[in-house]
C-alpha cells in the first residue's frame, strides 16, 4: 500500500484480490461467477479542503487485468502477414 499527499489530493494506491463467487458489476461491464482468482492495483484519488477529504476524485484501476484473469478477453491474435 502507498500513500501519496499534497495540500489539495491524495492518492492511495492498494492491492487488492479474491475469488469471483458472485457476480460483479462495473460501469462498463459485468462478470458472472467464474470462481477464478483476480488481483490487482487499484487506486483512489481524494479531495482534501482544509485538511479533510472532501469527496472521493476518483478510482483507477486495469479492467483489462482483470478481464484476462478471469478468462473474459479473448487472446490477441498476431497481426496478418
Amino acid at each position: 500500500m502507498n500513500v501519496f499527499a499534497s495540500e489539495e489530493f491524495a492518492c492511495l494506491e492498494y492491492r487488492t484480490a479474491g475469488t469471483l463467487s458472485n457476480q460483479a458489476h462495473f460501469p462498463s461491464i459485468s462478470f458472472q461467477p467464474t470462481g477464478k482468482h483476480y488481483e490487482f492495483l487499484c487506486c483512489f484519488v481524494f479531495h482534501i479542503t482544509n485538511g479533510e477529504i472532501d469527496r472521493v476524485h476518483d478510482e483507477y484501476f486495469d479492467l483489462e487485468t482483470i478481464k484476462r484473469q478471469l478468462g473474459t478477453v479473448e487472446n490477441p491474435r498476431a497481426p496478418s502477414a
